[in-house]
């Protein structure tokens, strides 16, 4: 027999009722809630720390027929108990008035959508508060043996498929509610942070981040920082599958009672003050990545459970609607996955065996053809995901979205350091190349993307290169699976920007060169595979489009090689950072003299700074481009004119 590993919920005795609870209030709430209630005896408080602070009162009292009875309530109010101190210190948005309405209105009708088509199922406590009550008055239910489900581990396959067959059912009758409420509830339920102001809300976003980042040093895990993303932005509620979320989907929130063998037989839901109007993916992230033991390896698992038992009650509770696909649910996942909560914690993958190559060595052409191959089958897939659900946000047109251009500076200094160092390379006739393109090319990872007519694009990693592409190895050696990690800027362009970023940095000195064109054609026949089984729609792009695309978007080329190459390249120390090279002053420049003189930045450089100046790479003519794009489209006109109009248009300018 199994020994349910779970623990109670913190408990602290305070001695008597806070001053928030009006004693003589509590006796008119006992007496009128319980006819048979003569005397009370004696009242004992305590505070109990869910998702938010809760009193627990005992009260023992005397019945008519003269015998003892102990009644047990949680209370809630918009007070806090005098017991505050007990509580964590996380700070959470959080709503009383909207969990009171919660309670009083949405979750009885929750409860009646069920028993109308022959279900008896339970949310959350039963609520014995009196209409008009400031306070909430419910069901302790930890005197019927329910306990917080809280386990060091997480919890197992069993456990969670109650919990989610329990949420699932929520969720349902959720989305059936809403069909039957007026619009102002979806509006009241938009926001949850009360009286929160964008200054506080951006203040406990930034104290979660530093606290998040704390804990990552003091764990050993520093070099995960940078892969935890923020975002504030509001979310398009038009395309997902929306709901009444909980918004505190975590242990703390859910009790469960179990059977003799330790395993859950029902769960409850306590905490309903961050509940809002929004996808189902919140809640479902907050569950899968807080819960469960096996946080990826049973996730696809998990969601599809859920989505089959949400099926099954929407189709009980006859959803008058579109029913979501499984597809739906994995798609609103990614789309909303920078909104689950204010912290993406990524998976460290080395505990599954993954790892990164030796990155100033470079990956083979195994390696390298296995990443082409995932890029493909990436590009591809967001391609198709543009097709059928619309353009990406506006921040997508760029790397980095910044208001106004604070690197000028640094890349005038980066720049001046690299023509400095040219005879290093033997590239001294390169001087008056770079300095004139320098000097008028803009920040491409600032910039806008540039779009070229009918040319393919999709959805890029922007940060394409060895340390955020991770490995996996069989017994044998052999690569059995590769991810990429670290997403934080994409840009919806074309290919070319990963293709070029990822060979010219990444590739072995020996093969991203001789390979190019190799390398290019064979992504090309991965990609070409990929879209035509998920059914890409618009026309393919042709090997000649991809290297046309190559040459248009080529001044992607000299950011890699000026800067993201060499820091590829150069040993590490606690000073080859970029904040080492950003820095102006004597630290800065000495740290760019070193870098530039690395014998394998010297040899990389003697093979790459020809080759890409041989291929017009560092060539900056804005307007020669739009002069050559206009000619074309004048050429084309003209070739389908009548006769009598062609001679007007035969003098188009040399220099074009």
């Amino acid at each position: 027999m199994s020994k349910p590993a779970f623990v109670s919920q913190v408990s602290k005795d305070i001695g008597g009722l806070p001053t928030w609870l009006n004693q003589h209030e509590l006796q008119s709430f006992i007496l009128e809630s319980n006819p048979k209630v003569q005397d009370i005896i004696k009242i004992v408080s305590r505070s109990e720390i869910f998702s938010q602070n809760v009193l627990s009162v005992q009260i023992q009292v005397k019945l008519t027929d003269n015998s003892t009875q102990v009644l047990n309530y949680l209370v809630k109010s918009n007070e806090q108990t005098t017991s505050i101190s007990s509580t964590p210190k996380f700070p959470r948005p959080y709503n009383f008035k909207l969990e009171l309405h919660m309670y009083n209105e949405v979750l009885p009708v929750l409860k009646n959508l069920y028993k109308n088509v022959g279900k008896q199922i339970t949310f959350s406590p039963d609520n014995h508060s009196s209409k008009g009550s400031n306070h909430l008055y419910l069901a302790n239910l930890q005197t019927k043996g329910y306990r917080t489900i809280i386990q060091p581990k997480g919890l197992i396959k069993s456990a969670m498929m109650a919990i989610l067959s329990k949420l699932a059912a929520y969720h349902a009758a959720t989305a059936c509610y809403l069909q039957l409420t007026p619009t102002h509830l979806k509006a009241q339920l938009k926001r949850n942070l009360g009286n929160e102001t964008d200054g506080e809300i951006i203040q406990r976003k930034t104290l979660l981040q530093r606290k998040f980042s704390e804990s990552l040093r003091s764990n050993g895990l520093q070099h995960y920082e940078d892969k935890v993303v923020r975002s504030i932005d509001t979310p398009d509620l038009k395309r997902s599958f929306n709901v009444i979320s909980i918004g505190a989907c975590w242990p703390n929130n859910i009790l469960g009672s179990f059977d003799a063998f330790g395993e859950v037989k029902d769960v409850v839901f306590i905490d309903f003050g961050n509940s809002s109007y929004r996808s189902a993916a919140h809640d479902l992230f907050e569950i899968l990545l807080t819960v469960p033991v096996e946080k990826t390896e049973n996730f696809d698992a998990f969601l599809r459970y859920y989505h089959d038992e949400l099926l099954i009650n929407l189709k009980l509770l006859k959803f008058k609607g579109n029913l979501p696909t499984l597809t739906d649910l994995q798609l609103d996942l990614l789309n909303y996955g920078y909104e689950a909560e204010e912290l993406i914690v990524l998976e460290d993958l080395r505990n599954r065996g993954f790892k990164n190559t030796n990155r100033q060595i470079g990956l083979d052409l195994d390696h390298t053809q296995i990443v082409l191959e995932k890029l493909a089958q990436f590009h591809a897939a967001s391609a198709v995901y543009y097709e059928l659900k619309g353009p990406y946000p506006n921040l997508y047109d760029r790397n980095l979205c910044s208001e106004e251009d604070k690197f000028q500076e640094f890349r005038d200094t980066q720049a001046n350091s690299l023509i400095a160092a040219l005879p290093l390379f033997e590239a001294e006739h390169l001087t008056s190349a770079l300095k004139s393109y320098t000097s008028r090319a803009p920040d491409m990872y600032q910039a806008f993307a540039a779009k070229f007519d009918n040319e393919f694009r999709c959805l890029n990693h922007g940060d394409f290169y060895c340390n955020n592409i991770m490995f996996q190895y069989d017994e044998s050696g052999r690569i059995s699976e590769t991810y990429f990690i670290d997403l934080q800027m994409s840009r919806y362009c074309s290919p070319a920007q990963d293709l070029i970023y990822f060979i010219l940095s990444s590739v072995s000195i020996n093969l991203k060169l001789s390979k190019f064109d190799y390398l290019i054609s064979f992504y090309h026949s991965k990609l070409v595979e990929n879209l035509k089984l998920l059914q890409y729609s618009k026309n393919l792009p042709t090997l000649r489009d991809l290297h046309i695309a190559i040459f248009n978007h080529g001044d992607w080329a000299y950011p890699v090689i000026s800067l993201l190459l060499p820091l590829v390249l150069i040993d590490p120390n606690e000073k080859s950072n970029m904040d080492t090279l950003m820095d102006q002053e004597k630290e800065g420049n000495q740290f760019r003299n070193t870098m530039f003189s690395n014998p394998r930045v010297i040899q990389h450089y003697k093979l790459i700074l020809p080759w890409a100046f041989n291929r017009g790479l560092f060539e900056y003519e804005k307007s020669k481009t739009e002069a050559s794009l206009y000619y074309c489209r004048v050429q084309i006109v003209v070739k389908h004119m009548p006769r009598f109009l062609k001679a007007q248009y035969q003098e188009i300018p040399k220099e074009l």
